[in-house]
């Protein structure tokens, strides 16, 4: 059953067209916006799903982070919204059921509006179960482009004051796109969480509860792992599949599944070793 929070007509709508779009976004930089686009896709493909990781942000660390290495000068998602065509763009990941398009070449100066061209949307419409899509700075004119690609956005929040203000940021830059092309804010995902900080986090983290309580998705703790399996160019699932921060991002996927497809969706294989320590933090926990 899908979620109350959730739009209904909106999720039914894209499971028949076959293709739900997720773009991970925050106006605030540094929060784990690569981190969490990277592991959903690629926990999304070892559900057995078809996924286009869409890699919006010039410094390419999601390309990085599943292996492609240095794609600059390689097109992508930029060429795509200056009318170049799709042919050449997209290439495969290393994970099965993966496949990436990275940032592209070029610039759309400010002013310049170019929206998600009718050919990229039929393309994922007719390839692919799911497209996450690793947002560009806030600062960047294009955007209002990749958000409008999605129909649902996924935010990740650090236990920070910027971060949580990057949060009401994007709600306000959400609310002022045209309706028709504006996604929905489906998911917020504390990330980076020390649970010993109890004190900092009963503030900071629990005002969101009384803000959008119902979009609160399980927290992905801290761990320097992240940041190893990024150098690595591999994804935790593959780098270190018994961590806990592993089995957070596990629990992730878990949930947005569960959300937009109204099952668990793990009952599959691939998962056999991924390690335990994901929670989901509860209300008035600290």
């Amino acid at each position: 059953m899908i979620r109350g929070h959730i739009t209904c007509r909106r999720v039914l709508w894209e499971v028949l067209v076959g293709c739900l779009k997720l773009a991970v976004a925050n106006h605030k930089g540094g929060v784990g916006k690569s981190a969490v686009a990277v592991h959903l896709a690629c926990g999304l493909a070892r559900l057995g799903r078809s996924v286009l990781l869409v890699d919006a942000d010039l410094q390419a660390d999601a390309c990085r982070w599943v292996g492609l290495g240095d794609v600059r000068g390689r097109p992508g998602f930029l060429d795509v919204l200056l009318g170049r065509g799709l042919k050449r763009c997209v290439v495969r990941g290393l994970e099965s059921g993966l496949w990436v398009l990275p940032p592209g070449r070029g610039e759309l100066g400010r002013g310049l509006r170019a929206r998600p061209p009718a050919e990229l949307r039929r393309f994922c419409e007719r390839r692919f179960d799911y497209v996450v899509i690793d947002t560009p700075p806030s600062w960047m004119p294009y955007l209002e482009d990749a958000l409008a690609l999605a129909d649902f956005v996924v935010c990740p929040v650090q236990p920070s004051l910027g971060s949580i203000r990057g949060l009401a940021d994007l709600m306000g830059f959400l609310r002022g796109m045209p309706g028709r092309e504006r996604p929905e804010l489906a998911f917020i995902v504390p990330v980076m969480v020390d649970r010993r900080q109890r004190r900092l986090l009963r503030e900071l983290i629990e005002p969101l509860f009384e803000l959008k309580g119902e979009l609160v998705a399980p927290a992905i703790p801290v761990g320097s792992v992240v940041v190893q399996s990024y150098m690595a160019g591999r994804s935790l699932f593959d780098f270190a599949p018994s961590h806990r921060v592993t089995g957070a991002f596990l629990e992730l996927v878990r949930h947005v599944v569960g959300v937009l497809e109204g099952k668990e969706g793990l009952d599959g294989q691939g998962w056999k070793g991924v390690g335990a320590g994901a929670f989901v933090w509860e209300r008035g926990e600290a």
